[in-house]
């Protein structure tokens, strides 16, 4: 009599990044049916299995939830969980991933208590298929490769079939491990037990997997024969997975009027609740196939429409940074790219303004949202996440500085990150602020303009192959320019560079004013004339040293466009002006200065006593570090106050407990920055030594961490403070599409900085002039302003300072103006 109530489950199986739908398949193994067995899930079951035919996913999601509080009441905790189960897996197939990762998550922890290893797998693969729905592919890959060492090899455990197809998905789209061969296991595992599903599941994979190889013929054999099983065994209500597919492949192919009828049959079959990919997806698609087939006016509607329903979608993904990020990212290159560059060339070639403003919204819409989302959910996590939270933050930084990790290790690190980000969605999930709090909508950025000062332009770039563009926008107009193609700007961006490390004056301000003439050339001159600049960048742009370009020659002098204009590098317009409390800037009394400068790097330092350290990463002294930080806190002083932790102070404990303790207004760094080769994004911060006490020797711990990376920067609260960090590169980090520059800079403005000023290549070690001279100014002046008067006054000092390399390399990032 148990045997409809389990066939019932919704059990998920992923359908990749495209958050389709899997149906239930039946469970192996059966609680004892028996009594309450005999009556109240066979009529729970019944009834959901009504709701999902019609597909009604909350009702029948309602219905398991009802059965598993009766089961928790009748004592039955294995049947609990299977509820739970069919829960979130109906939460899942209406993509509700926050609801479905509560239930998967909950349904865990009660089969962990009651030793219930039979589901641990199935819920395992579940999870899986809820992050890589939201495009969490690490997260996803830990997931499932955890359920798959604890899944039996026996052809009976239903799952193990599925989680093969799933970890042959995730190594698919990661580039990593044998795909093919995870797929090829699959579907044999499939047919073993005459798991049709799956089996189809498993040749869609493969197709895909072909697909994006370029292997046409091999993708429609695999994709046919999908198709050709759900036909021959009825399963019509899978339909809607073959038929977008197909539309793609038929798209690939040149069959244009072929993809587009496959497309729409799988559009009318997501509208009236069967499987298939998200409206978003098929909206997308149909827009390509149309432009295609040169219709662009259905196209630019059809994109318009996919970002429309992207903007709904978007509200239910995961509340933990990597999720939102990894979101933020996957929806710029399947979605937003292409739409903005189709919309954008429509209204370059058209003079159309109104296409011009949408295409200016998409792009600002996506750009860094993962930030502004993650900003409105900072406080969640902080006073939500539980004590270990903060112990595996420090773990994950001091495993990072300690170098190259051996494969135990890397897994390790995997599973700590896993660990955050449950963590992160629990605490997030708890939280229920106001949507529009956390996802900032189109609506609110038609009125950004009015927010501009009259002084202010601000200036969206967008980088395509054959041509880019740049939004131009005051309070005034917005108006659209065609730029060169993406690999031509980074010619000329590599050109500056090099031309500027290598010190030859003439050859600088060539480069440097080839490149201004590239991008800014074609702003008019009212355009010209606005003196606050307000850069939205991507890409290769963010190598620029922007106030380094030349606009003209004067009396054979290089005039640098830092003297015509302060410059802010805006992390999106959406982020403009919402930190939590005011600046620094502009008050009689500035608040509280926090350096930190010269720490003891190394056991040959007179200051470090040379014991108490265990394998310490020594690195040399940065000597004029003190002077800068101390030259800094004076000049602060003049109307603020300011705390320096030098020498055996400039500890990462210490520095912690007093930014916890008393947020402070301006936190000045002035120490080593590491730069992890194969993972740029995530940057360390270097302490000075710390020893350990007689208690942690006695007991054996871990020494103290002398590194803050950007997972635990992100976490702390900062909220509207200038962050300044004067060491080498201390700016650089991974640049990805919509998400933006990741590394140190991000990590503080997530912290709730105001504006981060970072280095973009090594400096000397200095006595702290420019810094002293910076602050002084700040007393009236913005960060950007203030950044903007100091560096003018670098350029037209005698000696070594004036030369751009030695100036050009501090700019300034955020949304606090």
């Amino acid at each position: 009599m148990a045997t409809l109530f389990l066939g019932s489950l919704c059990l998920i199986l992923s359908l990749g990044l495209t958050g389709s739908r899997y149906a239930p398949v039946s469970h192996s193994g059966s609680p004892d049916s028996q009594s309450w067995w005999d009556r109240d899930p066979l009529h729970i079951g019944k009834r959901a299995l009504d709701s999902r035919r019609t597909g009604d996913w909350g009702g029948a999601a309602a219905i398991y939830h009802e059965g598993y509080r009766t089961a928790l009441e009748h004592g039955e905790k294995q049947a609990a969980v299977r509820f739970l189960m069919s829960e979130g897996g109906c939460q899942l197939l209406d993509y509700r991933y926050r609801d479905a990762l509560k239930s998967y998550l909950l349904a865990r922890n009660l089969a962990a208590s009651i030793h219930d290893a039979a589901d641990l797998g199935a819920i395992a693969l579940n999870l899986s298929s809820v992050y890589l729905q939201v495009w969490d592919k690490p997260a996803a890959l830990r997931v499932a490769e955890e359920g798959l060492a604890a899944t039996p090899k026996s052809t009976r455990v239903y799952w193990r079939a599925q989680l093969l197809l799933q970890l042959g998905r995730i190594h698919g789209l990661l580039g990593s491990g044998d795909a093919a061969a995870d797929f090829a296991d699959g579907i044999e595992a499939a047919r073993a037990q005459d798991a049709v599903l799956v089996e189809a599941t498993g040749w869609d994979f493969l197709g895909e997997l072909q697909l994006a190889g370029g292997r046409l013929a091999a993708a429609e054999r695999s994709f046919d024969e999908a198709y050709r099983l759900r036909i021959v065994f009825h399963l019509p209500e899978e339909l809607g997975y073959s038929y977008a597919r197909l539309g793609a492949l038929r798209l690939a192919q040149g069959e244009l009027k072929n993809a587009l009828a496959f497309t729409e049959r799988a559009l009318l079959a997501t509208r009236r609740g069967a499987a298939s990919w998200p409206e978003h997806l098929l909206l997308h698609q149909r827009g390509r196939i149309r432009l295609a087939m040169g219709q662009e006016r259905a196209a630019l509607s059809d994109f318009s429409d996919a970002l429309d329903a992207v903007a709904r979608w978007r509200l239910d993904v995961l509340p933990a940074r990597s999720s939102l990020t990894n979101a933020n990212i996957a929806l710029e290159q399947q979605i937003f790219h292409s739409s903005i560059e189709v919309a954008a060339e429509h209204a370059a070639k058209t003079g159309d303004v109104a296409w011009a403003r949408k295409a200016f919204q998409a792009t600002e819409v996506n750009r860094a949202a993962s930030l502004r989302e993650s900003l409105a959910l900072n406080s969640a996590w902080q006073d939500r996440v539980p004590a270990e939270y903060w112990d595996i933050l420090r773990q994950l930084a001091q495993n990072e500085a300690a170098g190259p990790l051996t494969a135990r290790d890397r897994n390790a690190t995997r599973r700590l990150r896993l660990k955050l980000t449950e963590m992160e969605a629990e605490a997030g999930l708890r939280f229920q602020p106001k949507k529009d709090e956390i996802f900032a909508s189109q609506a609110s950025l038609i009125h950004f303009q009015v927010g501009l000062r009259d002084s202010e332009l601000f200036l969206s770039f967008f980088l395509g192959k054959q041509e880019s563009y740049l939004w131009a926008v005051s309070r005034e107009s917005l108006r659209l320019y065609r730029l060169a193609g993406e690999e031509q700007i980074a010619e000329g961006v590599q050109g500056f560079r090099e031309a500027l490390a290598g010190g030859v004056a003439e050859v600088t301000a060539e480069r440097g004013r080839q490149l201004y003439r590239t991008l800014f050339g074609r702003l008019d001159l009212a355009e010209q004339g606005k003196t606050a600049w307000l850069l939205s960048l991507e890409g290769v742009l963010f190598e620029v040293p922007f106030a380094a370009l030349v606009t003209e020659r004067q009396g054979g002098n290089a005039v640098y466009l830092v003297e015509k204009h302060s410059l802010q590098s805006a992390p999106g317009a959406l982020l403009l002006g919402i930190a939590k409390k005011p600046g620094p800037t502009g008050k009689a009394g500035r608040g509280w200065f926090l350096g930190v400068g010269d720490p003891v790097y190394n056991r040959a330092d007179p200051r470090s006593g040379g014991t108490g350290f265990e394998k310490p990463l020594e690195m040399e002294r940065l000597v004029g570090s003190g002077e800068e930080v101390e030259a800094s806190a004076r000049s602060w002083r003049l109307s603020g106050t300011a705390t320096v932790l030098k020498g055996p102070a400039a500890v990462r404990e210490r520095f912690l407990a007093m930014v916890r303790s008393r947020r402070p207004d301006v936190v000045h760094l002035a120490t080593h920055v590491l730069t992890l080769p194969d993972a740029r994004e995530r940057g360390l911060i270097a302490f000075g030594l710390q020893p350990r006490s007689l208690s942690e020797i006695v007991l054996g711990r871990r020494p103290p961490s002398q590194f803050l990376g950007t997972a635990e920067i992100a976490a702390l609260d900062v909220a509207g403070a200038l962050v300044v960090m004067t060491g080498c590169s201390s700016g650089v980090g991974d640049v990805e599409a919509g998400a933006g520059l990741l590394g140190l800079t991000r990590a503080w403005m997530m912290a709730g900085a105001g504006a981060v000023v970072a280095t973009a290549w090594p400096v000397e070690d200095n006595s702290g002039e420019m810094f002293s001279r910076f602050y002084g100014h700040l007393g009236a002046s913005t960060p950007a302003e203030a950044l903007r008067k100091t560096q003018v006054e670098m350029a037209h000092a005698d000696g070594w300072r004036s030369a751009p390399v030695n100036w050009a390399s501090y700019q300034l990032s955020g949304g606090d103006r």
